[in-house]
């Protein structure tokens, strides 16, 4: 690790493993190939290797991550942490296109991405101000932390109700965290290519060499889109954390930053849904549920049944309204 010297590594088909942090912090360190297909790469191998933009992984194979045409498909990454992602964003039907946008904390796309127009948001006191956020932007009423920007919940991530990923895939999927973002980027070399006529990153596993596609499918304000083709933006189901930004920011997979706006219209790339088990039980129809009292995730009673989708808790049992 910290050899600023190295710029290219060629990891024979002889080598079966590469240690934790073995290439961490190698600041020139611009191209990898990784021969063997059963080379397992320890947990930040490749971290901090800010020139890392390209590589080759498992040349000997296609690459072809997908096992058919009837998208979208779980993609085993291999990584440590066992999250499967999916090789389309929410809302497309095939990896290269880039799906609906939503506004974080929203389920549905929309003609027009403002604060004016954001659900968790009574409007604003007045025009988009980047140094003056308190004053502008005070009426949140959901996901925050911060009484200067409105009513104070605590939530750092999002329901599943109002997960985008959760609420148009019958529960199979749901938004990425903040953590298993992070841990697809330590564990994945990126690549810039045009796949089938669409510009977007490949994130080759350096575990197993499989990959995903993301178009750059750029950001929505307003009533138009920027960026296309040029970056790919997408959201998680995490709150910023306290910084001049606050609550008033979502993270993000991005180019140019990690943290934007909420209301901005966004791609979503979803993560195999964690909470399915043998604890869930499925009920489709409403009038299913029999009990007195229902329960959100965090504790909060509800006044009456439960009458959007999602999961709540009754009689000690989770249960999910899809």
């Amino acid at each position: 690790m910290l050899c600023y010297g190295i710029t290219s590594v060629t990891i024979p088909s002889s080598i079966k493993y590469v240690g934790e942090a073995a290439f961490a912090g190698c600041y020139n360190l611009a191209n990898v190939t990784i021969d063997n297909s059963k080379t397992n790469v320890g947990n930040y191998a490749f971290n901090n290797c800010f020139a890392l933009t390209g590589g080759t992984i498992n040349p000997d194979q296609s690459l072809s991550s997908c096992p058919d045409s009837n998208h979208p498909h779980f993609i085993d990454l291999g990584l440590d942490d066992g999250t499967q992602w999916s090789c389309c964003n929410v809302g497309a039907n095939i990896p290269e296109e880039y799906g609906d946008y939503f506004a974080w904390g929203e389920i549905s796309s929309k003609d027009y991405y403002y604060w004016d127009t954001y659900k968790w948001c009574e409007g604003s006191d007045n025009d988009y101000d980047m140094h003056n956020w308190p004053e502008g932007n005070n009426r949140l009423t959901k996901y925050n932390y911060d009484s200067n920007y409105g009513i104070v919940d605590n939530k750092y991530e999002l329901d599943l109700e109002d997960d985008a990923a959760y609420m148009n895939s019958n529960g199979n999927w749901q938004m990425p965290s903040s953590k298993q973002l992070a841990h697809l980027l330590n564990n994945s070399i990126e690549e810039e290519i045009t796949f089938n006529g669409v510009v977007g990153s490949r994130l080759a596993s350096m575990k197993n060499g499989s990959y995903i596609f993301l178009p750059y499918s750029g950001e929505k304000q307003y009533d138009w889109c920027s960026l296309l083709n040029y970056e790919f933006k997408y959201w998680t189901r995490t709150l910023a954390p306290n910084s001049e930004f606050k609550g008033l920011h979502a993270q993000a997979m991005g180019s140019a930053s990690c943290y934007y706006p909420r209301y901005y219209g966004l791609a979503v790339r979803p993560v195999g849904y964690e909470g399915s088990g043998s604890n869930v039980e499925i009920i489709i129809k409403e009038h299913d549920i029999k009990s007195s009292s229902y329960y959100t995730l965090d504790g909060r009673m509800l006044n009456g049944k439960p009458t959007q989708r999602g999961i709540y808790i009754t009689n000690g049992r989770k249960f999910v309204i899809k």
